[in-house]
């Protein structure tokens, strides 16, 4: 798998934190301790979450080897298919958070990275390096976790969340594709 695949995947898996750090931004009074502390957590979790799949992706390696493309096709294309709808479900109450809370933070951070974990479980068909994704992922999420906090405290009244969701899941059925190709 290419630096850019891996790059693009990263993208779409932050599109969820990205996609809650509007949410972050809309609905509070961020300081830059505070968006420092969101995106820390987001990407480290994104990024760890990944090895933890590939490590369980490794045990499955061997016994399925020759559908390798296949089975990283269907999780792509799962996770993929789960963010678009994810992105038309009215979400709006379960959506309310206080970040000033570590406990909040954490949950958050996990229930985003869940996909990252199945994608990981992906990375364990492939031959790939794992530390080098692992950090793409944590910068990227990083990024884009910051960003998305200072979108949803300038632009929020847009609603932009649902929109990043709804890329995310795109961009994972991309590349999903793109193991069939190989």
């Amino acid at each position: 798998m290419s630096t850019l695949e891996i790059i693009i995947i990263a993208v779409g898996l932050a599109m969820d934190s990205f996609a809650v750090s509007l949410v972050c931004g809309i609905q509070n009074c961020v300081n830059w301790k505070e968006i420092l502390k969101i995106a820390f957590f987001f990407s480290l979790f994104q990024g760890a979450m990944p090895f933890f799949g590939w490590l369980l992706g490794g045990v499955f390696l061997q016994s399925f080897q020759s559908y390798n493309n296949y089975i990283a096709f269907s999780i792509f294309l799962l996770i993929g298919i789960k963010m678009i709808y994810d992105s038309f479900k009215d979400s709006s109450k379960n959506r309310i958070f206080l970040i000033d809370n570590l406990r909040v933070i954490i949950g958050l951070s996990i229930a985003t990275s869940l996909d990252a974990l199945i994608v990981g479980m992906s990375f364990g068909f492939l031959n790939i390096n794992i530390i080098k994704t692992m950090l793409i992922i944590f910068i990227i999420t990083f990024i884009f976790s910051i960003i998305g906090v200072r979108i949803g405290e300038k632009y929020g009244h847009l609603l932009l969340g649902k929109k990043a969701e709804f890329v995310g899941g795109l961009i994972l059925i991309g590349i999903g594709i793109t193991q069939l190709i190989d």
